[in-house]
C-alpha cells in the first residue's frame, strides 16, 4: 500500500513538471488600432473628422450624399498602422453608424497585391446606430502594406439624398513579434582614445528656411484604383511616354460603369510649391468623358481640375494649377490627382504618362 502510494506522488509530480517545462502556447496579444486621416471620395463633409471615430459617444463623421448621374453617394475611406516590429494574425474591423433612411452600406478593405479594393461586409443600415462586426482572414497579408498600412473604406449609394453617420470605427488586430535576423557575431571594438575634455561651444541655430523643391517633375510613387478592376500595369507604367500603360476596365455598379482610380506624387515634406502643371497621355476603348481632380487638403475634398472628352486615339494634354496650388499638397509633401470616367457601357482605360510639375 505504501509503494502505490509512493508511486502515485512521483506520477503527480511528473505530470506537474512536465506542465512547467511545456506550458501551452499562448494566442498572440489582440490590440485596438485607430484611424488616421480620412481620404472623401464622394460626399460632403458636415461635421467631423477621423477623431471622431475613435469612442462610442454619438459624436459621429457625418457626410452629407453627393449626387452623380441620378445616384447619390458617399465613399470615403482611412488607413490603419501596425506598430514597427509586429505582424498581423488575425484582423476584425468595429464598426458603428446610421444613416438618415435605409441604406446599404458596403466596407471594402484594401489589396495591396492586386492594387483593388475588395468587399468585405455588406449592411443594410436605417436611422438607429448599429454595430457591424467583420473578420478578415483570407490573404490576411495582402491586406498589409510594407509599411504595416492597412485601408478600410465605407461606401454607400442610393437613387435618393442621405446622410451618414459613422460614430465608431477601429481595428482590432492579433499582434506578434516580426522574427528579427540573426546577426552575424561582431568583433569586439578597440578600446578608445581618451580625447582632451573641451569645453563645449553652444551651436549657432541655424535659420528656419522652407524645403526647396529639388526638381521641377515628379513621376507618381503609388496608383490605387478605386473602382474598377486593374486589368495590367502600375504606377511605373507611368513615369515615361512609352506605351506602357496602366489598364483599368471598367466596373458596373447601379447600372452605370465607371473607372476611377487616383495617383500618387511625392514632394519634400514642407514644400509650398507657387506653381503646378499635370501631364496626361491615354485613351479609352471608345469616346469616354474623362475628369482629373485633386484632392484639397484643406477642405478635405476632392476638385475637378480638368475635363476631356477621349476615344480610342492616345491623347497627350498638360494644364496649369493657378488656384492656390499649394492647398493640394499635404505637411508630408503628399499630393493625389485622381482620374474618373463613366459611361452607360462598359468600357476599359489605358494611361500611358502621368507628371506632376512644381516649383
Amino acid at each position: 500500500m505504501r509503494i502505490v502510494s509512493v508511486i502515485a506522488l512521483v506520477l503527480v509530480s511528473l505530470a506537474t513538471l512536465v506542465g512547467v517545462v511545456s506550458p501551452a502556447l499562448a494566442a498572440p496579444p489582440e490590440q485596438d488600432l485607430s484611424p488616421g486621416q480620412i481620404t472623401l471620395l464622394r460626399g460632403t463633409v458636415v461635421s467631423g473628422d477621423y477623431l471622431n471615430l475613435q469612442a462610442k459617444d454619438g459624436s459621429p463623421y457625418t457626410l452629407s450624399s453627393n449626387g452623380a448621374y441620378g445616384y447619390e453617394l458617399t465613399d470615403w475611406y482611412t488607413e490603419f498602422s501596425i506598430p514597427s516590429g509586429k505582424q498581423a494574425t488575425s484582423l476584425t474591423v468595429n464598426y458603428r453608424g446610421a444613416y438618415s433612411a435605409w441604406r446599404g452600406q458596403s466596407v471594402l478593405a484594401y489589396d495591396f497585391v492586386l492594387a483593388k479594393w475588395v468587399p468585405v461586409n455588406y449592411t443594410t443600415i436605417g436611422p438607429s446606430f448599429i454595430d457591424v462586426k467583420v473578420g478578415i482572414s483570407a490573404n490576411l497579408a495582402n491586406y498589409v502594406s510594407t509599411e504595416g498600412k492597412i485601408r478600410i473604406r465605407v461606401y454607400t449609394y442610393s437613387t435618393a439624398a442621405f446622410r451618414g453617420y459613422a460614430d465608431y470605427l477601429k481595428l482590432t488586430a492579433a499582434l506578434e513579434d516580426v522574427a528579427a535576423p540573426v546577426a552575424a557575431p561582431v568583433a569586439p571594438a578597440p578600446s578608445p582614445v581618451t580625447a582632451p575634455v573641451v569645453a563645449p561651444v553652444a551651436p549657432v541655430p541655424a535659420p528656419v528656411e522652407k524645403p526647396k523643391l529639388e526638381q521641377n517633375a515628379y513621376a507618381p510613387t503609388n496608383a490605387v484604383v478605386t473602382r474598377g478592376n486593374l486589368v495590367s500595369g502600375s504606377y511605373l507604367d507611368l513615369a515615361n511616354q512609352d506605351g506602357s500603360t496602366l489598364v483599368v476596365k471598367s466596373e458596373n455598379i447601379g447600372g452605370n460603369d465607371s473607372t476611377d482610380w487616383y495617383a500618387e506624387f511625392s514632394l519634400p515634406a514642407g514644400a509650398e510649391p507657387v506653381s503646378v502643371s499635370l501631364g496626361y497621355s491615354g485613351y479609352y476603348s471608345g469616346w469616354r468623358g474623362q475628369s482629373i481632380l485633386m484632392f484639397d487638403y484643406t477642405t478635405s475634398t476632392w476638385r475637378s481640375v480638368n475635363y476631356k472628352t477621349i476615344g480610342a486615339s492616345v491623347v497627350t494634354f498638360e494644364f496649369s494649377i493657378t488656384d492656390n496650388p499649394a492647398k493640394y499638397v499635404s505637411p508630408e509633401g503628399k499630393v493625389m490627382v485622381r482620374v474618373y470616367a463613366y459611361s452607360l457601357a462598359g468600357f476599359t482605360a489605358y494611361t500611358d504618362w502621368m507628371q506632376l510639375s512644381a516649383k
